[in-house]
């Protein structure tokens, strides 16, 4: 326990980007304690503020970080190195089509495909408001105003198919006019859905 009476003397913690920790770092935070009674400890909650970019870094408290007292040894004030993890804080997007893996087309149709966009980062992702240079200007854009931490979002676009057809059909497909619900790939008029053999 502590002792009243006596010189203070400081704790002090540091930061480096580095697994060598010393006072030539980044100081955290330090406190004062009273005298110490031999063979005696002391244990102190300490708090301070995470370093504001994302990132692995090294932290360490020092005893008698002034060098206020005459001690036997001043080779093991150091204590041992322990490791922080900042997150990194930014936008992180990822796409996804939705629906089938293989979709069928006749030439020239124009392939309808929703897409699902998720933000899985930390903060909010803010609008592009300009499109790429390589941007089929005849497709509609669906804008919006930004996605926000853990948001997601889905749309449509419209997609021509390639002169050849696009995907190709293999054998076992047919197209034919919808007559109950279905998943709806490509068509004019009501739309096609896929079959396979033996399916009414």
């Amino acid at each position: 326990m502590s002792i009243p009476g006596g010189q203070p003397w400081q704790v002090a913690l540091y930061c480096s980007t580095n697994a060598t920790v010393d006072a030539r770092d980044v100081w955290k935070a330090s406190y004062l304690m009273g005298p110490l009674a031999a063979g005696d400890q002391h244990t102190e909650t300490l708090s301070f503020s995470a370093p504001t970019t994302g990132g692995t870094y090294y932290l360490a408290a020092v005893a008698d970080s002034s060098g206020a007292i005459a001690e036997l040894s001043e080779g093991n004030n150091w204590g041992q190195v322990i490791t922080l993890h900042v997150l990194y804080v930014a936008p992180d997007l990822t796409a996804a089509i939705e629906g089938p893996a293989n979709i069928l087309a006749a030439p020239g149709e124009r392939v309808q495909l929703q897409l699902t966009m998720r933000n899985v980062g930390l903060q909010d992702c803010p609008a592009r408001q300009a499109l790429p240079d390589n941007h089929d200007p005849a497709l509609p854009v669906h804008r919006r105003r930004g996605h926000r931490e853990g948001f997601r979002h889905s749309g449509r676009i419209l997609l021509p198919a390639g002169p050849g057809g696009g995907v190709p059909a293999d054998a076992g497909h047919q197209l034919h006019r919808p007559r109950r619900s279905g998943h709806v790939l490509a068509g004019r008029d009501g739309g096609w859905t896929e079959r396979h053999p033996g399916a009414e």
